[in-house]
């Protein structure tokens, strides 16, 4: 019984010791999967988009014709992306 709560006790000892490490280390880990890139290109495509749906529902209709939704309007952005690229606004493969 005895060597069993020494092993227990070293496990839960080996295991807080590697949690502290891996803490330690998350600034590094971050920088090694490329997480902290990951996360500021998703927020300027986040800008993107919605300075790219602003620009839409704000344009007047004289100049975006086939637009005919009003300003209002919701639409997904799957679909904003397939009327821009019917309206030729987008290349074909980006």
């Amino acid at each position: 019984m005895n060597g069993l709560t020494e092993l227990l006790a070293f496990g839960l000892l080996y295991l807080f010791v590697v949690l502290v490490i891996f803490l330690l280390l998350r600034e590094f880990n971050c920088w090694y999967w490329k997480i902290n890139r990951r996360i500021s290109v998703q927020e300027r495509t986040n800008e993107l988009l919605v300075k790219l749906l602003s620009e839409i529902q704000t344009a007047p209709k004289e100049e975006n014709p086939k637009n005919e939704l009003p300003s209002t309007a919701k639409i997904s952005l799957n679909e904003m992306y397939r009327r821009k690229r019917e309206n030729g606004d987008l290349p074909l493969n980006p």
